[in-house]
């Protein structure tokens, strides 16, 4: 707010100034009079637009606050079994036949149509398009399996597949140094 004070000019100095000079002028009473209740006037209303101005802009910090203290305690919300169970496929590596043996072994119906085959492994079967909307449908997956942090997926896991949660674990910690396990390198290991 005192970017607002500093451009207004403070009044009171404006009319002592503005009575000296009138003092000096010779002008009569009643023309004093009239300036200070001119005076007095546009004091006020400079106090009404000043309070006005304050108004507003408490008011928009209050919503921009309030704005960004909602973003903030939204929280984002834990895998469900269909993602986690998709999840885990992806994690193990499963393509092809052995993906969709998994879902279907895990309870999980295809969300391909209602057109479409009853499980995954009969939209495998099937060929195109099932095999393609089951290959989009595990890619945007991993898009989403992405966003959220180690440990919240160890949480799922270990929520919903409690069964696999070590096997699952072991390959959450790894998978980030997974591709440097895929390459081979010069070194050579001796046979003992």
């Amino acid at each position: 707010m005192l970017y607002l004070q500093k451009g207004i000019p403070d009044l009171e100095a404006v009319h002592a100034k503005r009575s000296a000079q009138e003092s000096k002028g010779g002008s009569t009473e009643s023309d004093s009079t009239a300036d200070s209740i001119s005076s007095n006037q546009s004091h006020h209303q400079t106090m009404d637009i000043e309070g006005g101005i304050r108004s507003i802009l408490e008011k928009l910090d209050r919503s921009h606050v309030s704005a960004s203290a909602h973003v903030k305690r939204e929280k984002k919300r834990k895998p469900a079994k269909r993602d986690t169970v998709i999840f885990a496929a992806i994690l193990r590596e499963l393509t092809g036949m052995k993906y969709c043996s998994f879902l279907e072994d895990h309870g999980i119906k295809p969300k391909l149509s209602d057109s479409g085959p009853a499980t995954y492994p009969l939209g495998y079967k099937a060929g195109d398009p099932w095999r393609k909307k089951i290959q989009d449908e595990k890619t945007r997956a991993k898009s989403r399996m992405n966003t959220y942090a180690d440990p919240e997926l160890a949480g799922a896991f270990n929520f919903h597949l409690p069964q696999k949660f070590e096997e699952l674990s072991a390959r959450l910690h790894s998978r980030n140094s997974h591709p440097a396990s895929k390459t081979s390198g010069s070194t050579s290991t001796h046979k003992y």
